[in-house]
């Protein structure tokens, strides 16, 4: 039921009915907490990096790692050798370390003689030892399952699985173990912690990763399996020895570390995981989420105390201040609580409920303002560009004719071949299709700040530098053009898996002065570019059939573009130009199908010398690249007695 707002203010609303002001809270609640469950998530992991006190004292937990440079000293990667396994385990069990546990899973036989000596040894190991251990869902076959079973009776041993989240993956809550075959199996790390300390630790949710002095994952010892036998005893004196792999490639999870320290360091050996693990069990260390019909109160409290601060009599400015500093004391209150008590209270949700509620009495101030927004609405349906449309709002640009001179970089777009589609095809089929793409296509352009122009049929126009200027305007424009090129070719492949064979995307861009403004008569009008600098672009567009490329760029683009890679076409004379331009094609090295820049510029610069080795250079590229056609076009040019690099165009 919508909420009309006309002279009388909100407050007088909610006075007329204080079921109102229930259903408003209660609606914004709902809208708040399912709104920010996923982003609730994440900014859990920004506290756990950030907020929680860091591990000062050193670990009583170390780790035995098998390194890659350990699997390079063994005569095979997997499994690992079994009589390496049982001497690294011997040396361990000599520093009389508290316990051992292998992160390993024993699930299939090796050679006899090793795995008799292994087994034999972890039944005769006076040191607490847990074996780690795998079922049907950790992908183990029935035979593996078997083995396993029948390998570790006796033995002590713990799951090695870990709680991942359904959504990315990310390991954050503690796995404690499950029920197999009526049986009760703990986890690695609780089975390790019910042998150090009983009774045995009752912590779930999620894990309270330790963090460093500096934020950052906390670097457990960790010393490679292979030196073992050259390593003081003393370092594993009493200490929880895990051993385990590191591999690169292998048995690496993404932790809550990635969202603030990326992937390469976010990113953990399952080893480590359960060390952290460990490290929280022993000191019973938990954080906890608050009640939800606690974190509803709280939510429920602060949009009640927002509507009653928003329907008070002052100034609309000074009362979204007052709420916001509510806000603002709130979030510093749950940074509070979570830095002394690890208790993460509702933040995002919180922010969302209480934004739901100001935006009720923002109806109001809008109301007032609505002449206006209809002024800027019905410039809205002059501008192609949203950049154009902002500077009329902001009355930095003023709808009249006009222009001025303006260095730009101009784009220009066209579907090859849509003609031919449009004529074989269902009209509504075809509308469909063109519709899609050009929807796009346009918004590729927005998302890289470009202004567009106009849209002739199937090809999009427009340029960089106006209204607003833009100093690396070059990058931005070879940047759209690979994204375009990128979009096109999936569009492409997408309908012809359809039935429906499209055309490639040529691109065309330049960079020079152009007249920019509003052009055309008193009742309707664009806001476009006139000049030299929009025909050479159109021209580039064109020529990219003739030389086997789909983008074409000129130098005065490309050599402003530091981080792109181009290959060099020739120096082309233009239909209706007496001077050549240098013309290039960006390379974004994703393609298999082209030559590199290093390798195509061996030969360039043989053609462009006019040294008899060009062709014969060609050839081969031709013969290693058969789908290259800027290669392609080269080659012809030679076999045909051409030399050097100029090219002239007769045609568009």
């Amino acid at each position: 039921m919508p909420l009309l707002i006309e002279d009388n203010s909100l407050k007088t609303i909610v006075h007329r009915s204080g079921l109102l002001v229930l259903i408003l809270v209660l609606g914004s609640l709902c809208v708040g907490f399912a709104a920010s469950f996923r982003i609730e998530i994440l900014v859990g992991d920004l506290f756990l990096v950030h907020l929680r006190k860091p591990l000062t004292q050193p670990s009583d937990v170390v780790v035995v790692a098998i390194n890659e440079d350990t699997l390079a000293t063994l005569p095979y990667r997997s499994p690992i050798d079994r009589e390496f396994l049982a001497s690294v385990i011997e040396k361990l069990d000599k520093a009389k370390p508290s316990v051992i546990a292998v992160d390993l899973l024993l699930d299939r036989s090796t050679e006899p003689s090793k795995d008799e000596r292994l087994f034999s040894l972890l039944r005769t190991l006076p040191t607490p030892l847990v074996i780690g251990r795998g079922g049907r869902q950790d992908q183990l076959t029935d035979s593996q399952l078997n083995y396993q079973d029948k390998a570790l009776v006796g033995l002590d041993s713990g799951l090695v699985t870990l709680s991942r989240d359904n959504y990315d993956g990310t390991i954050r809550e503690v796995y404690g173990g499950r029920n197999i075959d009526g049986n009760w199996h703990p986890s690695l790390s609780f089975a390790v912690a019910q042998l150090v300390r009983q009774p045995p630790p009752d912590i779930d949710g999620r894990i309270a990763y330790s963090t460093d002095e500096k934020g950052g994952v906390y670097s457990f010892p960790s010393y490679p399996a292979h030196l073992i036998q050259s390593l003081p005893q003393s370092w594993f004196t009493g200490k929880i020895v895990l051993l385990g792999v590191d591999l690169p490639d292998s048995d690496r999870s993404p932790t809550p570390f990635v969202t603030t320290h990326g992937v390469e360091q976010g990113n953990l050996p399952g080893v480590m995981i359960h060390a952290h693990l460990i490290q929280q069990l022993l000191g019973r260390a938990e954080v906890q989420k608050l009640n939800p019909f606690i974190a509803l109160a709280i939510g429920f409290g602060l949009a009640l105390g927002a509507i009653f601060v928003l329907v008070t009599d002052y100034r609309l400015s000074y009362r979204l201040l007052a709420v916001a500093s509510v806000l603002l004391g709130y979030l510093a209150v749950v940074f509070l609580i979570y830095r002394w008590f690890d208790i993460q209270l509702p933040s995002v949700s919180i922010i969302l409920t209480v934004g739901c509620v100001t935006a009720i009495v923002s109806l109001r101030q809008w109301l007032k303002d609505r002449e206006q927004k209809r002024f800027v609405e019905t410039a809205f349906a002059k501008y192609v560009s949203p950049a154009v449309a902002r500077n009329i709002a902001a009355g930095r640009q003023k709808l009249e004719l006009g222009g001025e001179s303006r260095t730009v970089t101009y784009l220009f777009t066209d579907l090859q071949g849509f003609t031919a589609l449009v004529e074989a095809e269902d009209p509504s089929k075809v509308t469909t299709i063109l519709n899609s793409y050009l929807n796009g296509i346009c918004q590729l352009f927005l998302d890289h700040g470009a202004t567009i122009d106009k849209l002739i049929g199937d090809s999009v126009v427009g340029f960089f530098g106006a209204p607003e200027e833009q100093k690396d305007q070059a990058e931005l424009a070879v940047g759209l053009s690979l994204a375009i090129d990128s979009f096109s070719e999936e569009y492409r492949q997408k309908m012809l898996m359809a039935g429906l064979t499209l055309g490639v995307t040529r691109i065309g861009v330049h960079k020079g002065m152009a007249v920019i403004g509003n052009f055309g008569g008193e009742r309707f009008f664009d806001y476009t570019g006139h000049g030299d600098c929009v025909n050479i672009a159109s021209r580039l567009e064109g020529a990219n059939r003739y030389f086997g490329t789909r983008i074409c760029v000129s130098q005065s683009v490309a050599q402003e573009c530091k981080s792109h890679k181009f290959r060099p076409i020739g120096d082309v004379v233009l239909k209706g130009k007496s001077e050549a331009i240098r013309c290039l094609e960006p390379f974004d090295g994703t393609s298999k199908r082209h030559c590199t820049p290093e390798s195509f510029s061996v030969a360039f610069e043989a053609l462009e010398s006019n040294q008899p080795a060009a062709l014969d250079q060609f050839r081969q590229l031709t013969d290693k690249f058969p789908q290259d056609g800027l290669v392609k076009f080269q080659y012809e040019r030679l076999k045909a007695g051409a030399k050097g690099v100029k090219v002239i165009l007769e045609n568009k």
